[in-house]
């Protein structure tokens, strides 16, 4: 895939006799080849990312036309004459309504395409947690986790991360994390290198028993949420009970306030990453 992560990062490999090349692991390959696409494109001009975005849309729409009921219905009385061949130009673009969370949970069956693509792979149920509206239940195709750890990986790269970091995840967890947690193992957190563990734990247990459970793991990347953060560096300097081997953190879940984020990095002493995200779409900034 050439060179787009700097020494020393090692290739996840099928076969450890395998020492270089590495062959990649067929499971994370794609990660791989996503993240080196976005190596290689990210700094084009905005107008060559305009052309790239464009192709992408087009295709989208015409999917959308094609199998997915909502659209085929509302699209075609608002819209007459899109998608058939008419130029989709941002303007076009602009005038398509906006999908509000209403709409989602009014049509939900009716905005599932009736034939996606096999080539992306297993479809699964996502549910948003509701934290900011009435919480709604969608479907995804295995090519948007794709995305995600492709991006995940970018973020690393990004800011520098040693993927030897041990990293703690202090989070609202999803059925799998709860499992990992109280199972007491962990996973690699880089998808395509070989990387540190990363360990979960209860957002919700007192924020004390946080740090005591960082220092007894000796955390590197510290990965929370805002409000949690905002709680750790509270009872850190209250207590005095610094955490000596943290080399990062990295926010999630919340709006991170520009309080909250002087707050931490006075507390802790380092700068802090914001990734913002959503279930129905996946990582949106680094």
């Amino acid at each position: 895939i050439g060179c787009i992560m700097p020494a020393p990062l090692t290739i996840h490999s099928r076969d450890n006799l395998l020492r270089w090349p590495r062959v990649p692991v067929p499971n994370e390959a794609p990660v791989l080849i996503l993240m080196n696409q976005f190596q290689r494109t990210q700094n084009l001009s905005a107008e060559d990312l305009h052309v790239r975005q464009f192709a992408q849309l087009t295709a989208l729409l015409s999917h959308c036309l094609k199998t997915v009921p909502y659209y085929q219905a509302h699209l075609a009385t608002d819209m007459p004459g899109i998608g058939t061949g008419t130029k989709l130009t941002a303007e076009l673009w602009a005038r398509i309504p906006v999908l509000s969370r209403a709409d989602v949970l009014a049509h939900g069956a009716e905005l599932e395409s009736t034939a996606p693509p096999k080539s992306h792979g297993a479809i699964h149920t996502v549910r948003t947690p509701g934290i900011t509206g009435d919480p709604v239940t969608l479907k995804a195709a295995n090519v948007s986790s794709l995305h995600d750890h492709a991006n995940m990986v970018r973020n690393g790269v990004w800011h520098g991360y040693d993927p030897e970091y041990s990293v703690a995840n202090i989070v609202r967890m999803n059925s799998a994390q709860l499992e990992q947690a109280d199972a007491d193992v962990f996973n690699s957190w880089m998808t395509g290198w070989v990387s540190g563990p990363v360990k979960y734990f209860d957002v919700a247990v007192p924020p004390q028993s946080q740090l005591e459970w960082l220092v007894e793991n000796q955390s590197q990347l510290l990965v929370t949420h805002p409000s949690n953060l905002r709680q750790l560096a509270y009872f850190s300097k209250r207590d005095g009970a610094p955490l000596p081997h943290l080399r990062a953190i990295q926010t999630t879940g919340e709006p991170l306030t520009n309080n909250t984020r002087l707050i931490a990095q006075d507390v802790f002493g380092l700068p802090i990453q914001d990734v913002y995200g959503t279930q129905e779409a996946g990582i949106l900034a680094l």
